[in-house]
């Protein structure tokens, strides 16, 4: 009879208006928990947020999630420590910045080591595929961005150029490279494109040419599929 009663109480018209009104109402008049210190604001919600995630982490689930998911352990990785970097181009005190790298930094030597890259396949084009080529480039990007030129490690700028230069190779040959065996999403090689567009960010402009060759290539494919999309919907 309770549960009786609740889908009733529920399916009320009266009630699904007041529950869109309270929503309405938090939508409107939420803001983030802000504190000022020495001069700066804060958004404490978002370093909760962060934090949060940090202690997720350290009691491995990262792990779980890849019992879950076959990229879990890498993209919760990825996710956190690109959080990271969205807060330090935002928040320059030394507290945060100093935790953030060390954060960032722990966050890519998982994923650019032999367990982050086990799920995926190192002879596909690029190597490890469109997913884990664009993702860890991408983050490894974002985090050289923040350091200074004299902060940032040799091998670290080294391997970030060439695996700009595998993306690069493998968007020239087919326009939407694999992520896994016999299997392409454009949102991994988009990831990977805006690596290209972010080392030309940071260092000399390289890979211009290259993006907007690309960016052709995904239009003419966009306005095929439209004009096959709108045949097929004239024959019906």
């Amino acid at each position: 009879m309770v549960n009786t009663f609740f889908k009733a109480l529920i399916s009320s018209p009266l009630i699904a208006i007041m529950i869109l009104i309270v929503m309405a109402n938090v939508n409107n008049n939420y803001q983030p928990q802000v504190k000022l210190d020495d001069g700066r604001i804060v958004n404490g919600d978002l370093i909760k947020g962060i934090r949060g995630l940090k202690n997720a982490l350290n009691a491995d689930e990262d792990l779980e999630m890849q019992r879950m998911y076959p990229e879990g352990y890498m993209f919760l990785n990825v996710i956190y420590s690109l959080a990271c970097c969205n807060l330090l181009e935002g928040d320059k005190s030394a507290e945060i910045v100093k935790e953030g790298l060390t954060e960032i930094q722990k966050a890519w030597q998982k994923i650019s080591d032999s367990r982050g890259r086990a799920p995926f396949s190192e002879e596909l084009s690029p190597p490890f595929g469109s997913f884990y080529k664009g993702w860890s480039t991408y983050l490894l990007g974002r985090k050289l961005n923040l350091e200074a030129e004299h902060q940032r490690d040799e091998k670290e700028v080294a391997q970030f150029r060439y695996q700009c230069e595998e993306i690069s190779k493998a968007i020239q040959e087919k326009v939407y490279p694999v992520s896994y065996y016999g299997g392409a999403w454009p949102a991994d090689v988009l990831v990977s494109v805006a690596s290209l567009s972010l080392h030309d960010k940071i260092f000399e402009t390289k890979y211009n040419q290259t993006i907007h060759g690309w960016l052709d290539k995904v239009k003419t494919i966009r306005c095929q599929w439209a004009d096959s999309a709108c045949r097929t919907a004239i024959r019906w």
